[in-house]
């Protein structure tokens, strides 16, 4: 293997990590608590149409920090490995 090979694969290595294991996500505390309540009246009571528009909300949020933080979906993800394993 060339070492222009093992460069661009060490750096494509580097962008599927999180490089920093302390990073932390924070927000203040009203913020949190807010979020929480309308999460939980949204899952209690709401309708069918309402729990997808807060599905598609979260995923989006999600998906914006994955990219931020550099994590691609792969990371983490094993759910549809133990679902082939126990088939």
């Amino acid at each position: 293997m060339s070492i222009k090979k093992i460069y661009n694969q060490i750096e494509e290595d580097k962008q599927n990590q999180v490089q920093d294991d302390s990073m932390e996500i924070k927000m203040p505390i009203d913020e949190f608590v807010q979020e929480h309540e309308d999460l939980i009246e949204i899952l209690r009571e709401g309708s069918r149409e309402e729990l997808l528009a807060e599905a598609d909300k979260q995923e989006q949020e999600l998906e914006e920090k994955k990219k931020e933080y550099g994590i691609t979906d792969s990371e983490g993800d094993n759910s549809n490995e133990n679902d082939t394993e126990n088939n």
